[in-house]
């Protein structure tokens, strides 16, 4: 979208991008493609769940790892 410069909530102009440009510009603005941040966000979901990527519910599990954070030790001030 190009917004007016008299109005920036209004859209002056719209341009539609089909896949392979919408791709291109992303690289060019150093955007990560969708489907590797749809990968990130599964691998993270698998991490949280103890899953492995792409596995389904009901096969075996693995624990799921411990998310809480543990306190720094307490330092004694010499």
């Amino acid at each position: 979208m190009v917004y007016d410069r008299a109005d920036p909530d209004t859209a002056a102009h719209t341009v539609e991008l089909d896949e392979e440009e919408a791709d291109h510009l992303a690289e060019l603005l150093h955007s990560r493609p969708l489907a590797d941040r749809l990968a990130a966000v599964e691998q993270r979901l698998a991490e949280l769940t103890g899953r492995a990527p792409g596995q389904a519910p009901g096969q075996a599990r693995q624990p799921a790892k411990n998310l809480t954070r543990t306190p720094p030790a307490a330092r004694a001030d010499p």
